[in-house]
């Protein structure tokens, strides 16, 4: 049995909690060389493309990133049988506004099998930006979307904006009635926060029928995301909960 280096009795979760990330991937990296194994999900030389990604999911949601603009909600059917297609809302491609003074761009997609994570890489001479998708492990109803901008220490001056931006609005898969709602109890209202979006996702031929519908609780996403100025690491996390219950959806989103 493998132990967590150095950390005797604790679990691998308190690592994450206390930040400790890239030692826990360095433990993971060398349990998976031990099994004969690979911690990235493609063959060594072989880069990892959108197409040969693999889809995200956690027994209740299911998703096939930048491939796919719908994600599957297990017990949402169409009359036909067919899985309901649910908009995925939580993210888009991400792109840097401006070229990098030096012309260098390099642009790398990964998948984290201990974590289930899907994550891009932007990176310049000075900077890098990371993007993390993945299907919520605790909470089956939650895709997670993260964006980390890194503007390295001596390399860059702070005081100068960093801005990324996020490519085009999808469109809604066909066959489907997208309605959005407006919650009555203000109180609820207030902890959804003002970026927070409800919809009820349905097919009209079954939309009286048990799992005819799908409800989706999302961050609507800026056109752009502008690092703060003076900070060298900053952080956003947009997120997505889909249910055939609006309740559960609703707690999934505010327990995230």
């Amino acid at each position: 049995m493998y132990a967590v280096p150095d950390v005797p009795g604790r679990h691998i979760g308190q690592l994450v909690d206390d930040g400790r990330h890239a030692e826990l991937l360095a433990w993971a990296e060398r349990l998976f060389a031990d099994c004969g194994g690979s911690l990235r999900s493609r063959r060594p030389g072989v880069a990892l493309t959108a197409a040969t990604a693999p889809p995200l999911a956690n027994g209740l949601i299911g998703h096939r990133p930048f491939v796919e603009r719908h994600m599957f909600v297990d017990g949402a059917f169409t009359a036909t049988g067919y899985r309901l297609r649910v908009p995925q809302l939580a993210y888009r491609n991400i792109s840097l506004v401006s070229t990098p003074a030096d012309g260098r761009l390099r642009r790398r997609l990964d998948f984290l099998a201990p974590f289930g994570q899907l994550v891009q890489t932007i990176a310049t001479a000075d900077s890098v930006v990371e993007q993390r998708i993945y299907a919520h492990a605790l909470l089956p109803t939650v895709l997670v979307h993260e964006v980390d901008i890194l503007r390295k220490l001596g390399h860059v001056d702070l005081t100068t904006g960093f801005t990324v931006t996020f490519e085009r609005e999808w469109s809604m898969p066909d066959g489907v009635e997208v309605t959005q709602l407006t919650l009555r109890n203000e109180t609820l209202r207030r902890r959804l926060g003002q970026n927070a979006r409800v919809l009820q996702i349905s097919t009209p031929e079954l939309s009286t029928r048990r799992g005819a519908r799908v409800y989706v609780v999302f961050d609507q996403l800026p056109q752009d995301l502008e690092a703060p100025r003076g900070k060298h690491r900053s952080r956003a996390t947009f997120l997505q909960s889909s249910a055939p219950n609006l309740g559960d959806a609703l707690a999934g989103y505010l327990a995230a």
